[in-house]
């Protein structure tokens, strides 16, 4: 089914070394945020119908067979026309936007309950004892993403570096590298699109979605698991997201950035742990989905993952679908033992404000709180890295954006919940 591959594509979203915009990250806020009990079951990563993990369902899919969360929320907005996006506010409440008075809704039994369906169908995290709370939105959910397209199809202003809907504001949102020398050419072209100013924020975001690579020693480890250090032939120091299987073929998945050709056919790259040294060596790159240019802007390609599957030729022992788990928040050592198993699928995105754990080669544990969801992301790789491009011009769709410590080397680690 569409919703069932989608919601599975987004949640299985690998941390891919995304930079904060916000100085709070640095200082250690993140932290602050209550750590989930070890108990807890974990959830994130797909899995098939006897508990393991198949990496079909991590790759980029084929466009006709893929609808991401913000088109699946039109369909809630065909069916409640009023509606205009949603969020958690916190642990207990969730957020409604809705068109119209927002008192009734909130203070009428019938209307509470019909909300609390509503809240169901959006997100599996809405539990039974949340606080189901309407606020009033200027705008529906059909206006937003209507607009949204008219930005991903035509807005190529100098600067951008995101844009998605904001679903905490009822807002459009478009980051760019610098506020006073791009704002007002970002919202002219808007207004000549036809999006309201007063829909539209832009913001200022010096950080790029991807980082650069520095080495890093970090200990071999079989088998190997989840957020351990990991090279390619490239040069990249990156991290493992997970050992998984895909068609049968037991493999390794991490960011496709940290090989030498991004996208596209496959480059016969190694991928190691900790480096690709001889007798380090696990597999072979063997599928890295490609590049579209549909629905995209003349001159950039498009891809809604940044996930490689390497496969094991090198017979390295592995242990599907677990996580190292260092003993500490920032903390990268690790036991050797102590893990967490990815057992459940997030059913849709992580909404704003959710709180999620990664674990990374180089900043190893730590916790932050989704930001944006969906998000579109602009990047320019070296034009001969990317198959099929002339200007390396490339944007990343419907990526989930979270806040947490993370540092060169991150990428391809696993974000869970």
């Amino acid at each position: 089914m569409h919703v069932s591959r989608a919601k599975r594509v987004v949640a299985a979203m690998l941390a891919i070394a995304v930079l904060t915009t916000t100085a709070a990250l640095h200082s250690g806020a993140a932290a602050d945020l209550t750590e989930p009990d070890p108990d807890e079951v974990v959830e994130g990563l797909p899995t098939t119908v006897d508990g393991l993990l198949d990496l079909d369902d991590l790759l980029p899919p084929e466009p006709e067979e893929y609808k991401d969360f913000d088109q699946l929320l039109v369909e809630v907005a065909d069916e409640v026309p009023q509606f205009g996006g949603f969020f958690l506010e916190d642990e207990n409440t969730v957020n409604i936007w809705l068109t119209g008075p927002a008192s009734a809704a909130n203070d009428d039994r019938r209307g509470q309950r019909s909300l609390r369906e509503l809240a169901g169908r959006l997100h599996d995290q809405v539990s039974e004892g949340m606080r189901i709370r309407v606020l009033r939105a200027q705008y529906s959910w059909h206006e937003l993403h209507q607009w949204f397209m008219e930005l991903y199809l035509h807005l190529e202003a100098e600067g951008v570096n995101s844009f998605d809907i904001d679903d905490a504001r009822n807002r459009l949102a478009i980051g760019v590298t610098d506020s006073e020398q791009h704002e007002a050419a970002v919202r002219t072209q808007a207004a000549e699109l036809g999006i309201p100013a007063a829909a539209l924020e832009v913001v200022e975001e010096t950080a790029s979605l991807f980082d650069h690579h520095a080495a890093d020693l970090r200990s071999r480890h079989r088998p190997v698991v989840g957020g351990l250090q990991v090279g390619t032939t490239w040069g990249s120091t990156c991290t493992a997201g997970l050992a998984a299987d895909r068609g049968g073929v037991r493999g390794f998945i991490t960011a496709s950035h940290c090989t030498t050709l991004i996208g596209g056919p496959n480059d016969g790259d190694v991928i190691g742990q900790p480096t690709i040294a001889i007798g380090n060596e696990l597999g072979r790159e063997r599928r890295d989905g490609q590049w579209w240019t549909t629905d995209c802007p003349t001159g950039r390609l498009r891809r809604y993952a940044d996930t490689t599957f390497f496969d094991n030729a090198f017979n390295q022992g592995s242990t599907r679908g677990r996580i190292a788990w260092p003993p500490a928040n920032g903390s990268i050592q690790w036991d050797g033992t102590t893990t967490r198993s990815i057992t459940a699928v997030l059913a849709g995105e992580p909404a704003v404000n959710a709180n999620v754990a990664k674990v990374g080669r180089t900043t190893g544990r730590s916790f932050g709180a989704v930001k944006y969801t969906c998000r579109a992301f602009n990047h320019t790789w070296p034009a001969a890295r990317v198959p099929g491009s002339v200007t390396g011009d490339v944007r990343y769709r419907c990526i989930s954006y979270a806040e947490y410590a993370r540092g060169s080397g991150d990428s391809g680690a696993p974000v869970f919940r």
